[in-house]
Parts: structure tokens; sequence; C-alpha cells
């Protein structure tokens, strides 16, 4: 039986970020698991901005947060990525800093970034969300549809039940006018095809769809 934190330590982990007026975005809270339901092992992913880097690691220490050896520390980061950090605090809650928004290339694996205008939509769209009284700086909802889908895609080679729910969930809040610009700049001429399946929740093929798509 998986372990949870006691919701405390997340909140309070928020508490101080939000306090420093540090920029971030957390990048997923699948199935709401902040702040009361994140298990043992699993890690914040955090998106902020490299330049604020050392202010990052000063709050962070001062609240019993240490860095520690990243497990991608082995990993290609391309186009001149910088490498993910690895904080850790003495009760085990992981954080995740990650510098761009990023995925998984699907020949080698390496960490590319996402084309820049997504990089710049993600802080001038990002939104303040309050889930279970935690409160966090979020993707907005387009940026957000759009991880989910490249997260799927890319990183986890399959759509999870929790991120399908997510995405079910704001498919029929987002402009699919502005997720369909943003996904042609990841999936090109793919992308019709992909909203048509997500519509459809064909997820089970999407993966299988697009490694056999040859018209980009």
């Amino acid at each position: 039986m998986e372990v949870c934190f006691d919701g405390r330590l997340v909140k309070d982990l928020f508490s101080e970020l939000n306090a420093s007026n540090l920029s971030y975005i957390l990048m997923r809270n699948i199935s709401q698991e902040l702040p009361y339901q994140l298990n043992h092992g699993k890690d914040i992913d955090l998106l902020v901005k490299y330049e604020e880097l050392k202010r990052f690691t000063r709050i962070l220490n001062d609240i019993g947060y240490k860095e520690v050896p990243h497990p991608h520390r082995g990993s290609v980061f391309l186009y001149g990525m910088k490498k993910f950090r690895f904080f850790r605090n003495k009760e085990g809650v992981l954080i995740d800093l990650n510098f761009k928004w990023c995925c998984r290339s699907l020949d080698a694996g390496q960490w590319i970034p996402l084309d820049e205008y997504l990089q710049i939509s993600a802080w001038r769209n990002r939104v303040l969300a309050d889930i279970n009284g935690l409160k966090y700086w979020s993707f907005g909802v387009e940026d957000e549809f759009v991880s989910l889908i490249v997260r799927s895609v890319f990183d986890k080679k399959g759509f999870t039940r929790g991120y399908i729910e997510r995405i079910i969930e704001l498919r029929d809040v987002v402009s699919h006018i502005m997720v369909k610009e943003r996904l042609c700049l990841i999936f090109f001429n793919y992308t019709e095809s992909l909203m048509s399946q997500v519509t459809a929740g064909n997820f089970d093929n999407i993966i299988e769809n697009y490694m056999r798509f040859r018209s980009y």
C-alpha cells in the first residue's frame, strides 16, 4: 500500500514559494494528488526561470530542502537546455526543477525544449489555482491541455487514466483554435487527426497512429 505525505508539508512548501514572489509553474497535479495524495517517491515538477535558480536554491535550503543527484543527470539535453535539478527534504518530499518546458525525443530519448512560442505562452498565461486549500501557479488551460498530451506521447508513451480524465475535462473548456495553434508547433500536420481522436476519446491509438503518420 502506497503511503502519502502529510499534506501540510506540501502546503508549507507552496506557501513559502508564493510568499517569496519567485516565478514558477506547477507543471501537473494529476487527479489533484496535491496536497494530500502525493505518494512517497513521486516528485513535484516545477517550471522555473534559470536566472532565479540561486534564489530558489537559497529559499529551498532555508526551509530544509537540499540538492541531491537527479535521476536524469546522465541524459542528453539538446539546444542549450539546462539540466534538471533535484531537491529533497528530510521527510523525503522531492522537487524537480525544470528550466524549459520540454519533452523527450522519440528516437534516443534526448530532452528537447518545445517551441519558443510555447515557452512564452506558459509564463504569459499562467493562472493561480486553488485546489483543496493549496494555492499554486499553474499552466493556463490551453497550455495545460497541450502539456498533458505532449507528456503522454513523448515521455510516458501512453495515456493513463488520470491524464485522460483531465484532458477530457479540459477538452470542453479550452479554445480549440488556440490548442491547435500550439499543437501544430509540435505535431505539425498530425494535429487535425490528433484532435479528432481526442474529441472522440480514442486515446488508445493516438501514439501508434502518430508513429505511422507520414504526411508531415
